[in-house]
């Protein structure tokens, strides 16, 4: 039972003084423009600080004959940073460049369930269905899940410890969890487009939980990313991070509540093409808290004159990927 003594009232308080300081409200594309230009560079500073580095290099650790594709085990280092141990899967007999997707894990066993090696929760391998489809695909493992699980430091069990033991370290030293992940999809990109079989032009992001998240915030980010498909991640930070205790460590933008709600930030995302997948029974991302987010969305999109661009999906179902009018998308739109 909360009381005047426990810290949740408190902060429900000061967002009802204090509401999102650049909440969407533009009436036309020209203030839709001014506001993305604001949003997004509080969102940078936000995140900030940014690693340094410089170059990057890739070390092929082993090909194998996966069937229906190729699949390689990479390490992609740079200089000053950990190694990102990652899986580039390639249609046999791929030629002529074409277009790629990045597709971002959840909590879980990390990029082996997205290739299809490791079952994790049950949730739908779609990182090998898009290589199946004929796409090239490159996944990889964040901190702290996969090969980047510490067995020291992330040996007690449940997702929330290993993710918030892991942000408590880089806060010691003023650096943050989702910023790292970041940076590493960013690195993950500038390996992607040296790639003889990969279209540089036509490259996608996606991820289911987790996964959509990071997915959000990359195509936000990073102009060489073209479209996304954002899958289960979507509802109120307010909801998901205040009332349910669902924002885990790797998921954290500070501050991020003085200025936007996710509807916000997601709306970023356009004029790119988007589709979303949410659901009615998702326990994760309750409906009350998506719903808004939603509707924020198509708004922002709207506002853009890009709604045509929007593919909004909502199922009845729970937390996981669908993946229904998937490879449409992508092949209207990469």
């Amino acid at each position: 039972m909360e009381t005047d003594l426990h810290i949740t009232p408190y902060i429900r308080k000061l967002l009802a003084q204090h509401p999102p300081r650049l909440a969407f409200s533009a009436a036309d594309r020209a203030g839709w423009e001014t506001w993305r230009e604001e949003l997004r560079g509080k969102l940078v500073g936000l995140l900030a600080p940014w690693p340094q580095t410089a170059g990057l290099r890739a070390v092929l650790l082993s090909t194998t004959d996966a069937g229906s594709h190729v699949r390689e085990a990479l390490r992609l280092s740079s200089d000053g940073l950990p190694d990102i141990p990652a899986l580039l899967l390639r249609p046999k007999g791929a030629a002529a460049r074409r277009p790629a997707i990045l597709a971002l894990h959840g909590h879980g066993p990390g990029k082996a369930e997205v290739a299809g090696l490791d079952a994790g929760d049950a949730q739908v391998p779609y990182g090998l269905r898009m290589v199946e489809a004929g796409y090239v695909v490159l996944t990889f493992d964040f901190f702290p899940f996969g090969e980047r699980r510490e067995s020291e430091h992330n040996a007690q069990e449940g997702y929330e410890y290993s993710c918030n033991s892991t942000l408590i370290r880089t806060l010691l030293l003023g650096v943050n969890l989702l910023t790292l992940n970041l940076f590493d999809v960013r690195r993950a990109l500038d390996y992607l487009v040296t790639r003889p079989e990969v279209d540089a032009g036509r490259i996608g992001v996606m991820g289911c939980s987790y996964g959509g998240t990071a997915s959000m915030y990359a195509a936000t980010l990073d102009e060489r990313i073209k479209a996304a498909v954002l899958s289960c991640s979507l509802g109120e930070y307010r909801g998901h991070g205040v009332e349910i205790d669902e924002l885990c460590g790797v998921q954290v933008v500070p501050g991020i509540l003085q200025w936007a709600e996710m509807g916000d930030v997601a709306g970023l995302i356009a004029p790119k093409p988007l589709l979303t997948e949410s659901a009615r029974a998702d326990t994760f991302f309750p409906w009350s808290w998506t719903e808004p987010t939603l509707r924020r969305l198509r708004e922002v999109y709207r506002t853009a004159g890009a709604q045509e661009r929007l593919d909004v999906r909502v199922y009845d179902g729970g937390h996981r990927y669908y993946g229904e009018g998937v490879l449409e998308f992508w092949e209207k739109y990469l």
